[in-house]
């Protein structure tokens, strides 16, 4: 390691690939002739990755950003790729992790897109977002104020709520089905292979980081409505005395003898539950390839500081979860039972059944 941090080795080789590179252009099979080539590894260069996450780690390094502990104890900081998220209890440890983030990236030649980033108070009351205002300043830099966006697929919400980022699930299975709609009506394939294409291709889409749900009753309802549109148009009508009709309910659930998608859905959240309950809780239980304890479990054995709410309390994860358990006749202890792999793989099999 030199004194920035970095792997000196690595970068004197990406010096070198990077001295004397020459670049053609192939149009219908023909190469131009070939140019020197001054703007450093391009997109889709196979080291260029690794020379980022490199450059980046020792950023992250010189800034101070501590990898371990939760939300409730310090700001947290989520990577992937050149996308970052950092989370913060207050705007001043937002501010002071983004300020050493951005001076230490100057340092080496990395910029933050400022046009790209946006502030997102989470949980905040109404009288604190008026003060906050429709904009926040961070060393210098101007950023929009959000009430959501979007985060490797899955929808940030400013009153932590996941009815919205189902409704936007639904809309992308739409797409996708639309997309699909005329092979789930022709009469070329049969009604398995639609039904496996409907599995496969767009109801992954709409349960794209369900695990972490946590499903109102009419979130389930929303689910249960949108594949059942898409069972109508793979079964198809009836035709009757009064002519054609549309199929019921029930006669939907016949056809289909399939876990729903709001089963599958339940059943996915305690399959995902059983894993976190399984991973390592305490430093001498880490392997020696893996010597973190994984975010997903400080936050799962962690407990939240604060009071909540008045009135009526908003249903939890882990709430939602052990009712379906209740409902399966799980264990009691349901953390334990998770350490025996083929107990727990039984009991969500059952979930399917029933929840």
């Amino acid at each position: 390691m030199d004194e920035n941090g970095f792997p000196g080795k690595l970068i004197r080789l990406t010096r070198m690939t990077m001295d004397g590179a020459r670049c053609c252009v192939k149009i219908s099979g023909a190469e131009s002739d070939s140019f020197p080539s001054l703007g450093g590894l391009r997109q889709g260069d196979g080291i260029s990755c690794l020379c980022f996450n490199v450059v980046l780690e020792g950023v992250m390094r010189r800034a101070g950003f501590n990898m371990r502990g939760t939300i409730f104890s310090k700001s947290n900081q989520f990577c992937y790729a050149d996308d970052m998220d950092i989370v913060g209890r207050t705007l001043k440890a937002v501010a002071d992790a983004y300020t050493g983030l951005k001076r230490e990236a100057e340092k080496v030649g990395l910029r933050v897109n400022v046009a790209k980033t946006k502030y997102l108070l989470a949980g905040g009351t109404e009288s604190l977002r008026a003060r906050i205002g429709p904009c926040v300043t961070i060393d210098g830099d101007e950023f929009e104020v959000v009430e959501e966006f979007v985060y490797l697929g899955s929808l940030v919400t400013s009153d932590n709520s996941c009815s919205r980022e189902i409704r936007r699930r639904i809309i992308a299975g739409s797409r996708a089905y639309f997309g699909l709609h005329k092979s789930l009506r022709s009469r070329k394939f049969s009604l398995h292979t639609k039904c496996s294409i409907y599995k496969s291709l767009i109801r992954p889409v709409v349960l794209y980081g369900h695990e972490t749900w946590t499903m109102l009753e009419e979130d389930l309802r929303a689910l249960s409505v949108f594949e059942r549109r898409v069972l109508r148009t793979i079964f198809g009508g009836v035709f009757g005395n009064d002519g054609w009709r549309r199929r019921m309910n029930h006669e939907l659930a016949q056809l289909y003898n399939e876990p729903s998608i709001r089963k599958v859905a339940k059943a996915g959240r305690l399959q995902w539950a059983g894993h976190v309950a399984r991973m390592p809780e305490r430093p001498e239980q880490l392997s020696q390839r893996n010597q973190r304890i994984n975010p997903a479990k400080l936050v799962f054995v962690s407990e939240p500081v604060g009071t909540r709410r008045r009135g009526v309390q908003r249903a939890r994860w882990v709430d939602q979860v052990e009712n379906d358990l209740e409902r399966v006749g799980a264990p009691q202890n349901w953390r334990q039972a998770a350490m025996d792999r083929a107990c727990w793989r039984r009991i969500v099999q059952q979930a399917k059944l029933m929840v």
